[in-house]
């Protein structure tokens, strides 16, 4: 799938050892057309009207206008959310909840001091960073012989605390996705 994100306004708080805490109403981009795109793969199991899956999807976040003290604060190598769905069908449609993990990997700069992007536990740069909760909605488009398009309508909460150079940010995350794409449905 590809898509769309927009991003709702949430608090952001960045600690740093010797310094004062920011304390800031953070405003995101999420930049879903610009490499590296916004995507995400499922691969789910359906059993008559319901379905359980595991999703992975790259998003994305950029700090829009941050404060002085801020020269950086992105995580565009991904905010991103892996999770398990659990949905009901109704005709063509199909509706659900999913809960799992953001996987973060965050870049910043704060008061001049930039992250080292080596770090985490495969010293790629990427977190187990905290909790995301989900709803969807989706309508499915018949192709062909076990091809089929699909769009969904998803809402997110999540939140991360990822580090920073000589401390760490706490990054809640409220999010409305769109998606596009397809797929294929093996025998049922």
């Amino acid at each position: 799938y590809l898509g769309l994100v927009w991003d709702f306004p949430a608090p952001l708080v960045i600690r740093q050892s010797g310094a004062p805490d920011l304390r800031l109403t953070a405003r995101y981009h999420g930049k879903s057309l610009q490499p590296p795109l916004y995507w995400s793969v499922r691969v789910a199991r359906w059993s008559r009207e319901q379905v359980w899956s595991a999703e992975f999807t790259h998003h994305k976040l950029y700090l829009r206008d941050p404060p002085p003290e801020v020269q950086e604060f992105t995580l565009t190598h991904g905010y991103n959310l892996l999770t398990l769905s659990h949905g009901w069908r109704e005709g063509r449609s199909w509706y659900g909840v999913s809960a799992g993990t953001v996987v973060a990997h965050p870049e910043s700069r704060v008061r001049g001091r930039k992250l080292a992007e080596n770090g985490g536990p495969f010293g790629r740069g990427y977190y187990l960073a905290g909790p995301s909760l989900g709803l969807f909605a989706g309508r499915k488009l018949n192709c062909g012989p076990g091809a089929f398009g699909a769009a969904q309508l998803r809402l997110t909460a999540s939140f991360a605390r990822v580090p920073v150079a000589e401390g760490d940010a706490d990054v809640p995350d409220f999010a409305a996705h769109v998606l596009l794409g397809g797929g294929y449905a093996g025998d049922r």
